[in-house]
């Protein structure tokens, strides 16, 4: 059983972290576990660290005017599908082929994880499973990323982009789920099968979820009680049987919402910060490459281990202010100073042009040529697969 011992921690426009300390201090957080920076926010992160905001005109939550997004129009996808001549995506037919190239395993749960350890494995996309040991008995906190395990990323499973790759796992072979995360509305985030099978199956299971999008949610089952909505920087501690403490805080990435025609940006997206017993886990969501992830290093500190987007990026002209390439996804994980980090958002549906095996490959040939952090600290798995990292940091 989880319990919210505190709520909506912090939205306030701190630009020292020392008022960061103080609002935690208010709420309550006194885990010498959850590092806080003294140190003065440089002037060019200021902005970074404010909540998000909405137009009182549209209604639509707006992105940090610094970041100069620029939304990708109906027009710019046409003009995309009228003159790509890109080869695309190139999937196999052949399913030994594929069954080589990308494997897909059936995660084994069943192995101990060191005390001060975690283990991280891959579903598919960006669905990830965390494993966070919390006592020396076998027990662990253990948290659920953007599940989706359907056939298709669509609002109907008769059309729509469809796995060429099959879920390693469904609902109801997962093992027990503490926590979801969700990081925005798109479906290959949220989808609606997905979740209903999780609320029947973990009713008490805890949804953190960016503002305004508990309307996704409630409808297929989800309980309001089970619900936790936060702006960016918004942090809630909730406590495991009682015992440890965990942390969840929505972070700004440079994405959008949609879930219809009509509600662009009408609910607010964000990637994740989990922190508790000496480590942290950074979930990024969909992002592109944007100044909020050196702000999210600057309140944070280094984080244990990452899930950081590296597919679905070209054509980079149309597709430049959604999704980062795999170089500024390694910058992502310098910035947030990640000891270790596995690449999702690839190898599962066709969704834009580049070759299906290209953001493994350019990952394996960048990292390899890497000067500023080990060359095996940012990486791919197959799906099904788990890697054990290192969870309890040290100075």
């Amino acid at each position: 059983m989880l319990r919210v011992t505190s709520m909506r921690l912090i939205r306030r426009r701190c630009f020292t972290s020392v008022a960061s300390q103080l609002a935690l201090d208010q709420v309550g957080i006194d885990s010498p576990e959850i590092r806080i920076e003294t140190r003065q926010v440089p002037m060019h992160l200021a902005e970074d660290l404010l909540s998000a905001k909405k137009d009182e005109a549209t209604g639509e939550y707006l992105h940090p005017r610094h970041w100069k997004y620029e939304m990708t129009t109906l027009m710019d996808v046409l003009k995309w599908k009228w003159n790509s001549t890109a080869p695309g995506a190139q999937v196999p037919t052949n399913e030994a082929e594929l069954d080589a190239a990308l494997p897909v395993l059936t995660p084994d749960f069943s192995m101990e994880i060191p005390w001060d350890h975690a283990r991280i494995t891959w579903l598919g996309h960006a669905s990830v499973l965390l494993e966070v040991p919390v006592d020396g008995k076998g027990n662990k906190m253990t948290i659920l990323t953007d599940p989706v395990f359907t056939a298709r990323c669509s609002p109907v499973q008769w059309a729509g982009p469809k796995r060429y790759r099959p879920a390693p796992l469904q609902v109801n072979t997962l093992p027990n789920i503490d926590v979801v995360v969700i990081s925005h509305n798109h479906y290959d985030h949220l989808d609606n099968t997905t979740i209903e099978q999780l609320a029947a199956r973990f009713p008490n299971v805890q949804w953190f979820i960016p503002l305004d999008n508990s309307k996704f949610l409630t409808p297929l089952g989800v309980s309001n009680a089970q619900i936790i909505e936060q702006n960016w920087w918004d942090s809630t501690t909730i406590s495991y049987k009682n015992s440890s403490s965990f942390t969840f805080s929505l972070v700004p990435v440079q994405h959008y919402s949609r879930r219809y025609f009509h509600d662009t940006n009408q609910s607010l997206w964000g990637g994740w910060v989990v922190q508790g017993l000496g480590g942290s886990f950074f979930f990024s969501g969909d992002t592109a490459y944007c100044s909020s992830f050196k702000a999210i290093n600057h309140r944070f500190g280094k984080q244990s281990v990452s899930a950081i987007p590296i597919g679905a990026y070209g054509p980079r002209e149309v597709l430049h202010n959604q999704h980062c390439d795999v170089a500024q996804a390694i910058q992502i994980h310098k910035d947030v100073n990640s000891a270790s980090s596995l690449g999702i958002h690839w190898g599962t549906w066709v969704l834009t042009e580049e070759f299906y095996l290209e953001p493994k490959q350019d990952l394996e040939r960048l990292m390899n040529n890497e000067t500023d952090c080990l060359s095996d600290s940012f990486y791919c798995l197959d799906h099904g697969a788990s890697k054990v990292v290192k969870w309890r940091l040290t100075n």
